[in-house]
């Protein structure tokens, strides 16, 4: 019974890390944020690190894999696909496809969105190069569940949008919006 309930577990957080990354690419994408998800990085490292480490230096491995107890692999396992999750999120930016708004912080499909707003042209400094960029503000209708214990009917979701891309993204969200 507990290797089903693992299996299971396993198959479903590979359906989570894949799903995700099919519904992000499945679409024409219109443009990509500026921005990258590097606490996730960070979290899937952490992850990553805790599944080695879980195995090697809590349960006393030294080369022999047969002396391990599987349960113990089982949950290095776990640790380790969670840190395959968490890394496909961070190298994964936030973008606008066909279908919403897809980021971190949630999926939102054009129904949901109420309106966008344009912020003023800003820098933001890289290694080599400045880039401008402007902020877009979607704001997004929140589920009556949401309403209930936030108070507020709308939530605010801003991505950074490099100022090529303006005029096409702006284009593009007055043909969604409509």
């Amino acid at each position: 019974m507990e290797n089903y309930i693992f299996i299971i577990g396993i198959g479903i957080m590979i359906f989570i890390l894949c799903n995700e990354s099919y519904h992000k690419m499945k679409r024409k994408n219109i443009v990509k944020s500026l921005e990258s998800n590097r606490t996730c990085i960070v979290v899937a490292f952490f992850w990553l690190l805790a599944s080695i480490m879980y195995v090697r230096l809590f349960h006393g491995y030294e080369g022999d894999l047969i002396n391990i107890e599987m349960k113990y692999i089982k949950v290095a396992i776990i640790y380790g696909l969670s840190g395959l999750i968490w890394l496909v999120r961070g190298i994964q930016r936030d973008l606008i496809n066909e279908d919403g708004i897809f980021t971190l912080k949630g999926n939102y499909k054009w129904k949901k969105i109420i309106r966008y707003e344009w912020g003023i042209e800003e820098q933001l400094k890289r290694k080599k190069e400045t880039i401008q960029y402007y902020n877009l503000t979607f704001f997004i209708r929140r589920n009556k569940f949401d309403k209930f214990f936030t108070g507020v009917d709308e939530k605010e979701v801003i991505l950074k949008i490099n100022k090529d891309n303006k005029d096409q993204v702006d284009n593009f969200l007055k043909e969604s919006l409509e």
